[in-house]
């Protein structure tokens, strides 16, 4: 009789149970782990590059940034009176093509603008009203690029104070800066405002003033650097800013009472990279 083999005692028996989902998942991680960690470091690196796009971007020009040149920025400028009844803005009047200097009352949802200038070979920017509220400064661009300082005057009509018999008085290689509206002395007699003067790489802001009647006009700054901003002190001062080529800024004072206007430093900035 052959022998049979004795049966196994039940505490000896063991029963296959079939892996469940969590210990096939864990198993797959285990054997796929450097396929399973090198996908993260891609999502990783994914996730950096999309939320923090903009520290990598190249910096780039303000007007190339948002798409718009300088004069369809000078478009978006308004000026208002002293006593903020009035706003003075630019707009193309229907069936134009160039901007016109038009004005409307604060108050008074139907209200009609007013056209003020309707000059259809310029288009004008930046109107500033002086205190009174009698007389508008604005700057004027033909249609081959010529800038000039204009002022509208009640009964007068247009007066252009930068140019006289067709030639501008600012100097062969400058051209108004359409990043400051014209600021207005308290008197009402002058009119500052900046121009962009050189060629090539070797180009300045410098700061000029203009009497209001068209009978003067002249330079304040001469350093070849970039005045940032202006503000009149009195009637006859201003105080200006401007940034050197070293990167340094400084604040500086000038008088349009001198024939020969000299600014004089009160402070050395250092200024941030």
């Amino acid at each position: 009789m052959t022998d049979q083999p004795a049966p196994k005692d039940a505490g000896e028996q063991r029963t296959q149970v079939p892996p469940n989902l969590f210990d096939s998942a864990w198993g797959l991680g285990h054997r796929y782990t450097t396929l399973i960690v090198f996908a993260l470091i891609l999502l990783a690196l994914a996730a950096v590059a999309i939320l923090y796009r903009p520290l990598f971007r190249k910096v780039q020009d303000v007007a190339e940034l948002t798409g718009i040149s300088d004069m369809q920025r000078a478009s978006f400028a308004v000026g208002t009176t002293a006593a903020g009844d009035a706003v003075y803005y630019a707009d193309i009047p229907p069936g134009g093509a160039m901007t016109d200097i038009f004005a409307r009352p604060v108050s008074g949802t139907q209200a009609t603008p007013t056209n003020l200038t309707n000059s259809p070979d310029y288009s004008e920017f930046l109107p500033a009203p002086d205190a009174a509220g009698e007389r508008v400064a604005f700057f004027a661009v033909s249609r081959n690029g010529d800038r000039s300082l204009r002022v509208l005057r009640p009964g007068a009509g247009v007066v252009d104070v930068t140019y006289q018999g067709g030639d501008t008085r600012l100097g062969d290689k400058c051209k108004i800066d359409l990043a400051l509206a014209p600021q207005w002395s308290p008197d009402g007699a002058w009119i500052a405002f900046l121009a962009e003067c050189g060629e090539g790489k070797s180009i300045a802001t410098e700061l000029f003033a203009a009497k209001a009647d068209g009978s003067e006009v002249k330079a304040l700054s001469h350093g070849g650097n970039r005045v940032t901003g202006a503000r009149w002190l009195d009637s006859s001062a201003l105080l200006y800013s401007e940034k050197r080529g070293d990167g340094s800024g400084a604040i500086l004072r000038v008088s349009v009472a001198d024939a020969q206007p000299q600014p004089v430093l009160l402070a050395t900035l250092n200024l941030p990279e």
